[in-house]
């Protein structure tokens, strides 16, 4: 319990604390100023340990009474908490007024409670809190039963027929999301899908097949996510940008219901599908549109930067822009060192690799080998392990470092195996980058034979989709 607290405590913001001393003295139990020594300890400790902290207030009321003054603590905590946001949202406003309406019932003022009741339960229906509406239509019940007015009997009817509305709203929006979900993790775990035939529950389900399925705005934010990644796994990106594009307009006209920050999301995706289809106009187009809104104050500038840079990589990469890429290079560089500790686990890993990648396109493979080697180092998420190896070991390669390709061909076999990663792809580089170290003097000949590998690995759909990241039969083909 008391580390929770003393987690909640350093998770508020300066205003936040500053209105909870404020709460306290005009709310607090004046025989109870014992959580404030408490929560101003809790304020100056930021690594928690519970011996440290308790062994502070040895011998003293707190100490002595350790459990009631964590639990008032986190108590007042929450009153204070739930009373500063308050109107801080729609959401809030509307339990503030579930509040205000069950008051007004409970001291017979019936007529004032429908009024606030009807004029709130108007605003739920506007951002869609089905849950919140439900609560309403059971006030509303409730007023009319204390009433018991002629022809009730009618509306509560109505509001029956409203509540089953509402129901199959609320069946339909988790459905979809429930399958968002699923798609979501689908995407992780396979790169592409060759046949959707495989895959019946995401492209033959009656609920996707058209929009009229959705009953709700908010579940048709989910059903275009989905059609985007329907596409995406079947690489058909012309596809996925139009559909990324239509949800970004979506989104924009539902500003009432949507924050603003979910529009990012589908301008990444945006952007990934112009890079891969090579659209330089509609790239740039929205590249400008992500730049206007790098300094939202409602907006994480960090992840804003990110998407630029990581879709701008993409880009260049299947343009094949070796100016251009030295100079984004540069600026991601100069980010991840001066941002690192914004950037999720996963952004800063995939923004290396996309740097990795740009350094072996223009050939610099010193500070490829550099920058690889910090993200080995912090954790390579599973589905770039085999391109980490095979990239380091090319860079290796590129550079003649003989010595560091050999110990790093048998440690990437050991690597693969035991992660069962290994593939046709990687047991033909690691057979290349072994052979040329054995036998250096037939290098021209371990050449050509590692294009005709990769080509015949490349024209075998199945696994083509290696390839996808990096073009290792190109690199392959500009040895010989």
């Amino acid at each position: 319990m008391s580390e929770f607290v003393h987690g909640f405590v350093q998770s508020m913001t300066v205003r936040e604390r500053s209105y909870f001393r404020r709460f306290a003295k005009l709310y607090g139990d004046s025989s109870k100023k014992n959580y404030l020594l408490l929560f101003d300890h809790f304020q100056k400790v930021e690594d928690y340990d519970h011996h440290d902290i308790k062994a502070h207030f040895v011998n003293t009321p707190i100490g002595n009474n350790w459990s009631s003054e964590i639990n008032y603590l986190q108590g007042q905590l929450l009153k204070s908490m739930a009373n500063f946001h308050l109107d801080s949202s729609t959401e809030m406003k509307l339990q503030k007024s579930i509040l205000y309406i069950g008051l007004l019932i409970e001291r017979g003022f019936q007529k004032q409670a429908l009024k606030i009741l009807r004029k709130s339960k108007s605003l739920a229906y506007q951002i869609e809190d089905f849950s919140t509406i439900l609560k309403f239509i059971q006030l509303e019940e409730e007023i009319l039963f204390r009433e018991g007015v002629i022809g009730f009997t009618k509306k509560l009817e109505e509001l029956k027929e409203e509540r089953i509305d509402i129901s199959d709203k609320i069946i339909n929006l988790n459905q979809i999301r429930l399958i968002r979900e699923q798609i979501r993790e689908l995407h992780f775990s396979e790169t592409f899908i060759l046949n959707k035939d495989d895959f019946p529950y995401f492209y033959n389900n009656e609920l996707l097949e058209s929009a009229d399925k959705v009953l709700s705005i908010r579940g048709m934010e989910h059903w275009l996510y989905i059609k985007s990644i329907q596409s995406y796994l079947l690489m058909d990106f012309e596809v996925s940008q139009k559909v990324n594009l239509e949800m970004i307009h979506f989104l924009e006209k539902g500003s009432a219901i949507f924050k603003l920050s979910k529009v990012l999301v589908p301008i990444s995706n945006y952007l990934y599908s112009s890079a891969l289809i090579g659209d330089e106009v509609g790239f740039h187009k929205m590249i400008l549109k992500l730049r206007t809104m790098e300094d939202h104050p409602k907006l994480n500038k960090v992840y804003i930067t990110y998407i630029r840079l990581a879709r701008t990589l993409d880009l260049y990469y299947k343009i094949d822009d070796l100016n251009n890429t030295k100079i984004i290079i540069e600026e991601s560089i100069a980010f991840i060192k001066e941002k690192e500790s914004e950037l999720g686990v996963t952004q800063f890993s995939y923004l290396n690799f996309l740097v990795v990648r740009g350094c072996i396109m223009t050939k610099q493979y010193a500070l490829g080998i550099k920058i690889i080697n910090i993200a080995i180092k912090i954790g390579v998420l599973e589905y770039m392990m085999v391109h980490s190896r095979l990239f380091l070991l090319l860079m290796y390669f590129e550079l003649k470092w003989t010595d560091m390709l050999t110990s790093e061909v048998e440690s990437s076999y050991k690597l693969f195996k035991r992660h069962k990663v290994q593939s046709e792809l990687s047991k033909t580089c690691l057979k290349f980058f072994k052979s040329s170290v054995k036998t250096p003097h037939r290098l021209s000949l371990h050449s050509q034979k590692l294009v005709l590998k990769l080509e015949e690995i490349k024209t075998n759909p199945k696994m083509a989709i290696e390839f996808d990241f990096f073009d290792y039969l190109k690199w392959a083909k500009e040895q010989l």
